[in-house]
């Protein structure tokens, strides 16, 4: 059983408030078509399911304990911190896809790149790109910066390089 059958199985039966109708389930108004096995995509019977499943995720919360470091020089203080259980993405076409939320702080994407890195120009080959790679990461070296960069360095175009010469 993946991800998206876990979470299928949570979702279908949530109670869902359409038409003033009362006891309808998520599942009468979506159909669920396959996709990824990390998130569940659905399509929408009823343009008007759309704000009623957004209600319907909204109102499912986590609570998770978090450490705070409000004051510099304080002991940090545990808080409980409420987060959704879900995440909505709305797709072109009546489409929609349903995940669980990831806290930024965990996103894999949204965390810092480490060490040194370089913003190459776009119109170089390969093989001047490596040159370019190489004359950066020497010139690191030689300054003998006791931290790594973390900022990029110039960007060298071939208008530059004509320039220059």
């Amino acid at each position: 059983m993946t991800k998206s059958d876990v979470l299928w199985k949570e979702i279908k039966n949530l109670p869902i408030e359409m038409f003033s109708l009362p006891n309808q389930k998520v599942e009468s108004y979506v159909t669920r078509l396959v996709g990824s096995p990390e998130e569940v995509l659905l399509k929408l019977k009823n343009s008007a399911t759309l704000p009623a499943l957004e209600s319907v995720l909204r109102s499912h919360k986590e609570f998770r304990k978090e450490k705070r470091y409000d004051r510099p020089h304080a002991e940090p203080e545990t808080v409980e911190v409420q987060y959704p259980k879900y995440e909505m993405k709305e797709n072109d076409g009546g489409y929609v896809s349903i995940t669980r939320f990831v806290n930024p702080k965990d996103k894999k994407e949204l965390k810092p790149l480490r060490g040194d890195y370089f913003v190459l120009g776009k119109d170089k080959t390969d093989s001047e790109s490596d040159e370019e790679v190489r004359k950066a990461i020497k010139t690191s070296k030689d300054t003998k910066t006791s931290k790594p960069s973390k900022t990029a360095s110039k960007v060298v175009s071939k208008d530059d390089k004509k320039q220059e010469s």
